[in-house]
């Protein structure tokens, strides 16, 4: 964003001098890229009247003036033959450099005394690419007819000037700022002097017409906010005033013609970009005889020639202006071809609008079209400058091209943008910021950058101007305040902090605590993305609705956010085993999220679950058994004594998400549900016949999913103390023939009572279930470990234990063999 100094003294009073101004922009507005110096660039570059013309005794395609520089005459041989007496052009003396020089590597850019055929030139006289004021190098560039001979162009025309250039990411949520007045306004509260805007600004005003009727209709106001367009008539095109290009040019935009130059300035004057489209040729492109104006979006494979000669296909999220027909302007981007201001236009059309900033990004990084009023639309307009903005340029038209007002003005705008009201409590924001401030300079650092203040004991009521977009929360506000009040006057003290330990995270402590149980089992930690392709899941059987579906996935593998890490798990296991592992146990520790489990604000919880399969070909039973070896582990040095392991089948559904959403996944004969005091934490068993065959994974895999915000707080370090005994162990095999329903778990349960009741020191562990196929019963084996705390056991104790064991298996209609 380029700045003119003597521009914003327009507006506000500038004491600093150009280096405290440059630092004061640095420290309280935005790192300045690049500070120009004009004056220089302008130096030595004098008015001049012609006096006299003649022609070239010996060359047809030159001439001889007599020019008046002040007090003297002198002599300029000049190609341009157009000129006559009495007009007013700038000149260069023998030794002036040219501000513009095309070929720098040739010429050094230094008038000097010529011959030109035989007649001597004392210098020369500047066209517009020299002055570096336009593009025209064909003719001498004409003043205007009030100016005197002999004055200082520079400062004739304003060009004694400095040019800051503050880098545009430094604004990139301050869309005021890319405005002379924004500018303006913060270098007043910079010095601490109340700003005013202008009145033009504060108040517009616009005489209104009925002499050409306007249609305006505009179908997309969720992407454009306000929508204004007026008519005028009489116009005439010609070259803008010098001072009008002078402004321009100093801030890098090229003059086209007045009413062109006329928007451009009032865009950079306000921010608000504007767009004049030729009446005329809008109405013979669409064919209709009165104007019409449609804003929608266009259709796919619509095409239209851009100001830059360029023509884009557009697509169906692009906004456009119609002429109730076709495209003539890219909303917000640049102009078509088709309608553009030239020499022959008459009668014009002014649009001044607010469009949807994103909208606006998207379509200028799809069409690679960059421009001024991208800049500015993309950094949150306020549709309340369309009107002024507007206002002003119809005073500007009439008074530079000698337009009339045409029509009525048509304003759509649904829902005006209001001003917010915040609250500042001064003990909090001088808390936040470090510093001592009384609520009285608070309100007048506010006032100086035209907030409205109310006050009331310890608070301040701040109504928070429209233009300022990017205000929404107090803490907004302490920034600006801080700005301005200065970051280096904010005295320097270290932070106090408690010297008490931090807070122990539970969670963490609890996930380090798992990784060293798994890891120590053998296990091998992974870490996957959080995002997973919708084929992975639907290859395992999970649902899709209960997952999130991103709107802009990073790539379409990654399109669902998982609630399963198993999935993800079992791609990585299938990887390692194409690499040539064979036996292994893959982990993780991560979050999931599911549209089932959400909070009263329908946000989704996220939650912290382990994951685990272990791939072991070795084992020959149940791979169920793997896995739940491995459960086993975690609970006992989690101390979870207690928990019951519910076959999936016999699960409720509804009661328990692993039944919902793994009894299509998993084997529900060959897999379970973890309950512990009565809370359902998770599930391990092996996957089904039909997703094994679909994701070509082997029966001997096996797996185990926990959710540890639930394990978390049943888990306890406590083990308490047992003495252990003195005395010798026996080992025992039961095998128990029961009928084929009877649960291993009811059987568990029946000997860990019965040597409980004794109060053996005792050990259980399944040695083996076997079922012939065709028989209506099964035969389940133990093996007890056995230790009595005051003596060694005998074979009478063994014996009495075997005839109680056969007692109460018999209630299970079984029996000992």
């Amino acid at each position: 964003m380029k700045i003119s100094v003597n521009w914003l003294k327009q507006y506000t009073d500038i004491d600093l001098k150009t280096d405290d101004l440059v630092h004061a922009l640095e420290t309280k507005v935005g790192a300045v890229e690049e500070v120009i110096d004009l004056s220089e660039k302008y130096k030595g570059i004098i008015t001049a009247e012609i006096m006299s013309k003649k022609e070239h005794p010996d060359a047809d395609k030159l001439a001889i003036y007599q020019l008046n520089i002040g007090g003297k005459e002198i002599q300029v041989v000049a190609g341009d033959k157009t000129l006559v007496a009495g007009d007013k052009v700038a000149y260069f003396a023998p030794g002036v450099k040219v501000p513009y020089n095309a070929h720098p590597e040739k010429y050094d850019g230094v008038v000097s005394k010529i011959s030109l055929r035989g007649v001597e030139s004392e210098g020369m006289m500047a066209s517009e690419i020299e002055l570096d004021l336009g593009a025209d190098h064909s003719k001498v560039m004409r003043l205007d007819p009030s100016v005197k001979a002999g004055e200082s162009f520079a400062k004739l025309y304003d060009l004694d000037d400095v040019i800051i250039d503050i880098e545009n990411k430094a604004l990139a949520n301050r869309g005021d700022l890319f405005g002379i007045l924004g500018i303006a306004r913060e270098l007043s509260g910079i010095q601490g002097k109340p700003f005013s805007s202008p009145d033009w600004y504060a108040k517009p005003n616009i005489e209104e017409n009925d002499q050409i009727p306007l249609k305006i209709t505009n179908e997309i106001e969720a992407f454009c906010r306000r929508y204004i367009g007026f008519i005028m008539d009489n116009v005439t095109i010609s070259e803008s005033p010098t001072w009008l290009k002078s402004l321009l040019s100093k801030v890098g935009i090229r003059p086209i013609n007045n009413v062109v130059d006329i928007t451009n300035y009032m865009m950079y004057l306000t921010s608000q970009p504007l767009h004049a489209f030729d009446l005329d040729k809008v109405l013979a492109k669409s064919g209709k005889k009165e104007t019409e104006i449609l804003i929608r979006l266009a259709k796919n494979g619509e095409t239209i020639t851009t100001l830059d000669g360029k023509t884009v296909v557009l697509d169906d999220s692009t906004m456009v202006i119609t002429d109730g027909n076709d495209p003539i302007a890219i909303a917000g981007v640049m102009g078509g071809l088709d309608t553009e201001i030239d020499n022959t236009t008459k009668r014009i059309i002014i649009e001044s609008a607010s469009f949807d900033r994103y909208n606006i990004r998207k379509t200028s990084m799809r069409l690679g079209l960059f421009t001024e009023a991208v800049t500015r639309y993309t950094k949150a307009q306020d549709p309340n400058q369309c009107l002024p903005t507007i206002a002003k340029t119809i005073e500007l038209v009439k008074e530079l091209a000698g337009g009339k007002e045409a029509s009525k003005l048509y304003d759509n705008y649904i829902q005006p943008v209001t001003p917010k009201t915040l609250d500042i409590n001064i003990q909090r924001l001088n808390t936040i910021i470090g510093t001592e401030l009384s609520k009285d300079e608070v309100a007048t650092i506010l006032k100086n950058l035209e907030y409205s203040v109310e006050e009331s004991d310890d608070m301040l009521h701040v109504a928070v101007p429209t233009f300022r977009q990017d205000v929404q929360i107090a803490e907004d506000l302490y920034e600006d305040i801080a700005r301005h009040f200065g970051y280096n006057n904010i005295k320097l003290t270290l932070p106090s902090r408690s010297i008490s330990p931090a807070s122990v995270n539970q969670m963490y402590e609890f996930k380090r605590k798992l990784r060293g149980i798994v890891s120590g089992a053998g296990a091998n930690e992974i870490l996957t993305y959080n995002f997973i392709d919708s084929k992975v899941l639907g290859r395992y059987n999970i649902n899709l609705d209960s997952a999130y579906k991103l709107k802009n996935p990073l790539s379409p593998e990654l399109e669902y956010m998982r609630y399963s890490l198993l999935p993800s798990i079992l791609e990585k296991v299938s990887f390692n085993m194409d690499q040539g592992y064979s036996k292994f146990i893959l982990y993780e520790i991560n979050k999931g999220h599911s549209k089932d489990e959400q909070d009263e604000e329908g946000l989704p919880y996220e939650r912290e679950y382990l994951g685990a399969v272990v791939v072991n070909p070795d084992y020959k039973g149940n791979s169920y058994y793997s896995s739940k070896a491995l459960l086993s582990k975690i609970l006992k040095e989690l101390n979870i004594k207690t928990y019951d392991l519910i076959l999936l089948k016999d699960a409720q559904e509804g009661k328990s998400k692993w039944t919902d959403r793994y009894s299509k996944m998993l084997d529900v004969n060959k897999s379970a549900v973890l309950v512990i005091n009565e809370l359902y934490v998770g599930v391990v068993g092996q996957l089904s016949t039909n997703v094994s065959a679909k994701s070509k994974t082997p029966e001997y895999i096996s797996m185990l999913e926990l959710d540890l915000q639930t394990l978390l707080p049943l888990a306890t370090d406590s083990y308490g103390y047992v003495e252990p005994s003195r005395y010798p162990k026996t080992v025992q095999d039961f095998c128990f023939e029961v009928i084929l329903d009877t649960k291993y778990k009811d059987v568990h349960e029946m000997v860990e009572r019965v040597v409980t009741d004794i109060d053996y020191i005792h050990v259980i562990q399944p040695l083996d279930i076997y079922h012939r196929e065709g028989e209506e019963k099964k035969r389940v084996t133990i093996r007890l470990e056995l230790q009595h705390r005051d003596r060694t056991l005998t074979q009478y104790d063994v014996t009495q234990l075997r005839g109680t064991l056969e007692k109460e298996i018999e209630k299970f209609k079984g029996k000992i063999v």
